[in-house]
């Protein structure tokens, strides 16, 4: 399926480890810590303000209709529990769909880095959460504007326009 003048919001899902220093990096697993795990990922595709197109939830290669961002909350989560690969609590459940979504479901739980940056000082996340972060959900959230996209057969996302990097936005999100 070929997606033109979409916005698409993806998440990449992960664990923090021990021993974080200096800065976390969404893109840089390397910044996590030791022990840090990637769960999965997440991808929500939006037509373009002044586009026709269905709204499409992307978890584990299965693809959902969001209908229009109207979906019932429970279908949309029961959705996310049957296709994700791993154990989420309710708070992180709904932090996840808070931050796929662009608000529209879920609840803020957690810390969110400022606005287009994906890069945040230990030292100011430990202000919030204390000096143990090992284990806490994190989110690398990236938004492509009004991109050209496929979903292959076995639910792949792959791009088919070259990155403009004024046309995108980052941040780096921790769950309660």
């Amino acid at each position: 399926m070929k997606l033109e003048n979409f916005d698409h919001t993806f998440l990449e899902v992960g664990r923090l480890g021990s021993g974080l220093d200096g800065l976390l990096i969404g893109g840089d697993q390397s910044t996590w810590g030791k022990g840090a795990v990637s769960l999965g990922e997440f991808h929500c595709f939006e037509p373009t303000l002044g586009n026709d197109g269905k709204s499409l939830l992307v978890v584990n290669g299965v693809t959902l209709d969001m209908e229009d961002m109207e979906i019932d909350d429970d279908k949309l989560t029961e959705f996310v529990k049957n296709n994700f690969p791993s154990e989420l609590s309710e708070t992180e459940l709904d932090f996840i769909l808070y931050m796929i979504t662009g608000t529209y479901f879920g609840d803020k739980n957690g810390e969110i880095s400022g606005f287009d940056i994906d890069e945040w000082p230990i030292e100011n996340i430990q202000k919030t959460f204390g000096e143990d972060l090992a284990g806490k959900l994190l989110l690398h959230q990236n938004v492509r504007y009004d991109s050209s996209t496929s979903i292959g057969e076995k639910g792949e996302i792959n791009w088919l326009d070259d990155v403009n990097p004024d046309d995108d936005a980052q941040r780096v999100a921790i769950s309660n």
